[in-house]
């Protein structure tokens, strides 16, 4: 499965950590909020049933 959206993109230093533990992206330009949980969890859920998650992102490409 894949998952493609259009936002800010990340810098690689950022797209290294969103899978770990209350890691939030810092987004400068756009006020957003949120716990860094999300994609924790969805990482843990699909790497304990032998899936694999990944990011593949640029700066402003989403």
């Amino acid at each position: 499965m894949s998952v493609t959206d259009n936002g800010i993109g990340l810098p690689k230093d950022q797209s290294s950590r969103i899978f770990e533990r209350f890691y939030p992206v810092e987004d400068k330009k756009n006020i957003t909020s949120g716990l860094g949980m999300g994609l924790y969890i969805s990482h843990e859920i699909i790497t304990n049933h032998n899936g694999s998650m990944g990011v593949y992102s640029e700066p402003c490409k989403g």
